[in-house]
């Protein structure tokens, strides 16, 4: 009788063991805020409650990138107990339609990995852009040894001054900026010098780093036919 017991009680505290678990339910998986600025950061947050029946555990929070940051009062919850996971979005950076995933890892065995997502338009009325017109510039006939010059503009169509930050080219060419800003709805004249310093047909790319939103790199193509006559011989007639 007594091992009949025993094995009752073995399997009654099996079948209490097997059905004790943990359980996470969230009120909404995503979380929309809406439409912002740039630049404004967000105070979001995640509802939670243990659905289970032992101590939820949250045992960790990453996220897609460093734009949301996650912190947690306390990482133990107790069956019924309601808790909250904030987050912050810095938007700075962004434009258009933004969806972001937080990933959370708990001792739910049927949910073990929980994806968040946070979603959200950030619009941009505030920022420096560029043109580069025309952004291809063809040099023909270029004297071997000799130099000649095309120019160009840079464009600042945005609402913010357009600084140029750096400018990146090979020893064949040499820029020469009328300015180191550009005013919104202004634009600045470059002088581009180009040496013929090979005979035949070459390709080189003239970058320009600047503070512009959608595009901190211009890119101007310089190509040219340098000829096989310097540029101080004289051709003999025939």
């Amino acid at each position: 009788m007594k091992k009949i017991i025993t094995a009752f009680a073995i399997a009654l505290a099996c079948t209490v063991l097997i059905h004790a678990q943990a359980g996470i339910e969230f009120v909404s998986e995503q979380v929309d805020f809406g439409e912002i600025d740039s630049g404004k950061v967000v105070d979001l947050e995640f509802e939670f409650s243990n659905t289970g029946n032992e101590t939820l555990e949250i045992k960790n929070i990453t996220s897609t990138c460093g734009c949301t940051v996650t912190s947690l009062e306390k990482q133990a919850y107790q069956p019924g107990e309601k808790g909250i996971i904030p987050v912050k979005f810095y938007s700075r950076g962004y434009q258009g339609r933004v969806v972001k995933t937080l990933t959370v890892s708990t001792n739910d065995p049927k949910k073990p990995y929980v994806r968040l997502r946070l979603t959200g338009i950030v619009t941009m009325k505030n920022y420096a852009s560029i043109e580069v017109v025309p952004n291809r510039l063809h040099f023909e006939k270029v004297p071997l040894g000799g130099e000649l010059e095309q120019t160009f503009e840079i464009r600042n169509p945005g609402s913010l001054p357009l600084r140029i930050i750096e400018v990146i080219h090979g020893p064949e060419i040499s820029p020469r900026f009328s300015g180191k800003s550009v005013g919104p709805g202004e634009a600045l004249s470059v002088t581009l010098h180009l040496k013929g310093m090979a005979p035949g047909p070459f390709v080189t790319y003239l970058k320009i780093r600047s503070n512009a939103f959608r595009q901190s790199l211009a890119v101007v193509k310089v190509d040219a036919d340098v000829a096989e006559t310097g540029a101080s011989e004289v051709v003999a007639p025939d």
